[in-house]
């Protein structure tokens, strides 16, 4: 699988496409639904690629800044996970900018879309909207879908029991601690996926020694500690483990991160990229007054965490 960020369009070949587009936040099974008719549009249009264009920033990340609700997946993650189902054969990032916020719907179908990606079949959700203010709708890619030759099929929503799959969703059933229920929207366990850095150094000083997390998104979906699986990359290796994710405001931390204290596991992963499953919730991330106090509720969490785990000896 292939990707492109379309400021380096020259690079992109002039190529006959299938395609659909959208934020694609969290790649839920709504979003999943238009991934699959892509392979049934590629088998009637032999000789196409299936295409992804998705958005860097996110839309309303663009329009509504730290106000934006934090992604449900980071674009990494987006990429690792199209790649491992083999759902498309690229993927095409759009830099939303002012540009493109003021781009005529007319000009992003006739420049963008045939001019640029020789679409010659294109799959939208219910809802699709695109172009300045977004005028843009189903009924102007099928009228421009005459005059250019190209075919145009709008998907229906996924629902599971009466309601309909979205991102929204995903982030309440995250955000209140419902990992399955999160599981069934996305038809998959919710992870995060990111390459252990150097921190600080404090939990190994108070006897724990955590892996440190780099969260790479606008901001975290939730925050507390967490009873965790988390994946070796390399190796697939399942570790159990303890997990703060949050903003550590005992030591003034500023940028979200996460920190998985792996039990009965010493030996040096810096470097080493962890996908992380989130099991339970412990409690919520809190300020202590002091170190010593930090140290005696980590000391505790890591307790009930290996209790959980039936890992006490």
């Amino acid at each position: 699988m292939n990707f492109f960020f379309y400021r380096d369009s020259c690079n992109i070949p002039r190529e006959p496409r299938v395609l659909t587009i959208g934020a694609f936040d969290g790649i839920h099974l709504g979003h999943q639904k238009l991934l699959h008719q892509l392979n049934e549009l590629q088998k009637k249009y032999p000789g196409t690629k299936r295409t992804l264009v998705t958005f860097e920033p996110l839309p309303h990340e663009f329009f509504l800044n730290e106000d934006a609700p934090g992604r449900v997946m980071s674009l990494k993650e987006k990429l690792i996970f199209l790649r491992s189902r083999n759902l498309v054969d690229e993927v095409i990032i759009l830099p939303f900018t002012a540009m493109l916020r003021d781009q005529s719907p007319e000009s992003f179908i006739n420049d963008f879309l045939v001019k640029d990606l020789s679409v010659k079949a294109i799959v939208v959700g219910d809802d699709f909207r695109f172009g300045a203010k977004a005028a843009g709708s189903f009924n102007d890619l099928l009228a421009a879908s005459e005059k250019f030759n190209f075919e145009v099929i709008k998907e229906d929503y996924y629902y599971i029991g009466g309601v309909r799959v979205s991102s929204t969703l995903v982030r309440e059933a995250l955000a209140s601690a419902n990992f399955n229920q999160a599981a069934l929207y996305l038809g998959r366990s919710y992870e995060i996926i990111s390459r252990v850095v150097y921190g600080n150094q404090l939990a190994r000083q108070l006897g724990t020694a955590t892996i440190n997390l780099p969260i790479k998104r606008f901001k975290p979906l939730f925050t507390g500690v967490y009873n965790v699986e988390a994946r070796l990359c390399s190796t697939d290796e399942i570790l159990n483990g303890v997990a703060n994710i949050g903003y550590r405001p005992t030591v003034n931390g500023v940028k979200p991160n996460l920190e998985v204290h792996l039990h009965d596991v010493n030996r040096n992963l810096y470097g080493e990229t962890f996908s992380v499953k989130f099991l339970s919730k412990i409690r919520d991330e809190q300020r202590f007054e002091n170190i010593e106090a930090l140290k005696k509720q980590i000391l505790a969490d890591a307790k009930a965490s290996k209790d959980y785990f039936n890992l006490q000896k």
